[in-house]
């Protein structure tokens, strides 16, 4: 079944500047955004290691970086996740819905606009 978004979703390297931490409890995943938009998110956690979150785990986060002069905290869902490679490492792909719509900062909002260039 395809979903249909109410908000364009942005693919592309310059979300790979934003660092995304995601705390499912007591331990915390680090990696890098790899697409966003104002209803979620798409975290890519480098490593061999296998994480994985159930569909549906509620998950507390935080978009980061030198980009941002503050972070950005959210709440989420799990939608899905898959295992790929990305840059010559594997990674795994979590997609995350977020639990209320949010404002994206200036800087990700201006990361999106040079991909429309």
């Amino acid at each position: 079944m395809m979903q249909q978004r109410n908000k364009p979703r942005v693919y592309t390297n310059e979300m790979n500047h934003f660092e995304i931490r995601l705390s499912p409890g007591e331990s915390v995943h680090t990696g890098y955004v790899g697409d966003i938009s104002e209803e979620g998110v798409c975290a890519v956690i480098p490593g061999e290691e296998s994480v994985s979150f159930e569909k549906g785990a509620r998950l507390s986060g935080t978009i980061g970086g030198s980009y941002l002069s503050e972070e950005m905290s959210f709440e989420a869902e799990v939608a899905w996740q898959a295992s790929g490679e990305q840059r010559g490492r594997q990674v795994r792909l979590v997609g995350l819905k977020f639990t209320k719509s949010v404002d994206l900062p200036d800087q990700v909002i201006a990361a999106l606009m040079v991909t429309d260039e």
